[in-house]
């Protein structure tokens, strides 16, 4: 197979290449801010601007308000990094995709992310307890985005009975793509420094 054509360049100028596993070596976090900074939520069927980046970042707002660690706060903050490269598919195509064409998805953006953070030089969470904690609050998340951003009264089965304190909607102040992209940016460091 020819895999010459298998990468993608990147804001910073870099290529990344989706053949390389743990080998993408130069992930840079520009290179994952700026999109996700720049990717609707929702496939952009929202009431108001909400990008990958202002959810990245309340995952970890709702981690923090919960008392989890710097590392667990900071892997929820990566959590959706793939999506710079992949962009945001919705869940409910995912689904389809999955269950019509045997196209798992999840699975291939679950070995993005492990190279993206790999290559952050960040350790990877062994406790399974912590995957559930940064699942809820992204689950949470898309519950107040849903809420907040969306109208219809059409129910969503995975989040309908999902609660969450009413002060979590203050981790939307509605952002810019530049003050999201230097919100996510200063967040990691704070967090990472603190690991």
């Amino acid at each position: 197979m020819d895999t010459s054509q298998l990468w993608m360049q990147t804001y910073t100028g870099q290529a990344f290449c989706f053949n390389e596993g743990g080998k993408n070596s130069g992930v840079s976090l520009n290179d994952i801010a700026r999109p996700l900074s720049r990717i609707p939520r929702f496939g952009g069927h929202t009431t108001k601007p909400l990008t990958v980046a202002e959810h990245c970042i309340a995952v970890a707002d709702i981690l923090k308000a919960q008392g989890f660690s710097s590392a667990i706060q900071l892997h929820g903050l990566l959590h959706d990094a793939h999506e710079a490269f992949t962009g945001d598919l919705v869940a409910p195509f995912k689904r389809y995709l999955k269950e019509v064409y045997h196209i798992d998805m999840n699975a291939l953006q679950g070995e993005i992310q492990t190279n993206i953070i790999k290559s952050l030089g960040i350790d990877q969470l062994m406790d399974f307890s912590a995957w559930e904690a940064i699942h809820s609050a992204d689950l949470m998340a898309c519950k107040i985005e849903r809420d907040l951003y969306m109208r219809g009264e059409r129910p969503w089965p995975v989040i309908d009975d999902i609660k969450y304190l009413p002060e979590f909607r203050d981790f939307y102040p509605c952002m810019s793509p530049y003050e999201s992209m230097s919100k996510f940016i200063r967040t990691y460091y704070d967090l990472f420094s603190a690991c």
